[in-house]
């Protein structure tokens, strides 16, 4: 990092929902998405849903969330005539709860057309929900802080919004990185590899938990992927509990644990699949469907973790380095920017503070943008829930460009509370 550069771990403010509030806020933002938008989205996935493939299925339910959270609220509430249960709440139905407690506090700041263009995003079925709830985060953080917010029009390009406040104005440009940036194996290659493992095992006859490591970056079709797992597994026995060991041409090592599927429907499936799924394997992506396939009374489940060929750690910098000169140039050099990047799968905020990795893409955007104020790097962030409701909470390590040409930079408020 440069000597003109100032490093600082943060751990930001939690956002606490009382549990009071969580249907109002529900309410909210199902007001903002409107009924008739959901049960569009609603058709659009039962359309793509129709040819069978579980992993696509489960893809489109993690890009686009709501119409699934909508459908557990309606559930535990019976649809309105009782209050929410919050036992065991899904992901799904908390990230509504936060969508909606941040939005009716920005919504006001929101241009009609932008508010168009979001709740498209939001109900989008590729993956452009989560970015648009960063940028309320931020706002809302800003909102706070005293600031008035000014939105740059829908299709423009440019940074998110600009603050006014305190006697100096400011703007920022948001930035969301997945996970994907580290894999040379894209997500839906994964899914094909993920989907012809579970194919094959499910008319085996066979539940357990398999790891599939893969050198290859492009993958054989789903047919082709059936056909040479079945090769490989032609003889395995569906009797009884195995180890598996193979090398598969064109997909990979495949190892672990697989038992006869038990006859008849079984109890506790879904709560022991949710418990495996979030127990995988470091660095693999998770995949998983009840058995039999496409059955409502499921008898057990198979877990595939995927993990194929990364990008080196130099390589990985290098892209982030990219984000964020590619975010610094949305920035006009006429006000001072800060840039927010949010890394999905980082959860410890000493990678940001206490190695070189990112303080060095700060430093350089720094350098080619002297107007550039501060870079903010945030973890993910996680929901904690006590007896009065959740915190919202992450860390977040914010290095600020003491070289800004820009005076007024330092009093940019980055976030709020320092850790001692």
């Amino acid at each position: 990092m440069n000597s003109g550069s100032d490093t600082q771990r943060f751990r930001p403010a939690p956002l606490t929902v009382p549990l009071r509030d969580f249907e109002a806020c529900i309410r909210v933002f199902r007001a903002f998405l409107s009924q008739t938008a959901l049960e569009a989205a609603r058709g659009k996935m039962r359309q793509q849903d129709a040819d069978g493939n579980v992993f696509r299925s489960m893809l489109r339910a993690e890009q686009m969330p709501w119409v699934r959270a909508f459908d557990e609220v309606d559930r535990r509430t019976m649809r309105g005539t009782r209050r929410l249960t919050v036992h065991e709440l899904p992901e799904a139905v908390w990230s509504a709860v936060l969508a909606g407690s941040t939005l009716r506090r920005i919504q006001p700041t929101l241009p009609a057309e932008l508010q168009n263009g979001m709740r498209n995003k939001l109900l989008d079925l590729t993956g452009r929900v989560w970015p648009v709830l960063m940028e309320w985060d931020v706002a809302l953080f800003y909102l706070r802080h005293g600031f008035s917010l000014t939105w740059s029009d829908a299709g423009q390009a440019g940074p998110e919004f600009q603050c006014d406040g305190h006697g100096f104005a400011f703007r920022v440009e948001c930035k969301r990185i997945t996970e994907d940036a580290k894999e040379k194996l894209k997500r839906r290659d994964a899914a094909i590899l993920a989907n012809g493992v579970i194919e094959v095992l499910a008319a085996a006859g066979l539940c357990g938990d398999v790891v599939l490591d893969t050198p290859h970056e492009r993958v054989p079709s789903e047919a082709e992927v059936v056909g040479l797992v079945s090769g490989a597994l032609r003889e395995v026995s569906a009797d009884e509990e195995l180890e598996l060991a193979l090398e598969i041409a064109g997909v990979g090592r495949l190892t672990g644990r697989v038992r006869p599927l038990p006859k008849g429907p079984q109890r506790g499936v879904a709560a022991d699949f949710e418990q495996r799924t979030a127990n995988g394997p470091s660095g693999h992506r998770g995949f998983g469907a009840y058995l039999p396939l496409r059955s409502t009374t499921p008898s057990g489940a198979i877990v595939v973790w995927v993990r194929g060929p990364r990008y080196t750690p130099e390589q990985h910098a290098a892209f982030i380095y990219q984000r964020v000169l590619e975010a610094a140039r949305q920035l006009p050099a006429d006000l001072p920017g800060v840039i927010y990047v949010d890394i999905v799968g980082v959860q410890d905020v000493r990678l940001f503070a206490e190695t070189p990795f990112f303080g060095d893409a700060g430093a350089g955007a720094f350098e080619a943008h002297p107007s550039l104020a501060a870079v903010v790097w945030r973890t993910e962030q996680v929901a904690v829930q006590d007896k009065l409701g959740w915190l919202f909470t992450r860390d977040a390590c914010a290095e600020r460009n003491g070289a800004c040409r820009f005076e007024e930079s330092a009093r940019i408020p980055l976030t709020d509370q320092q850790y001692t």
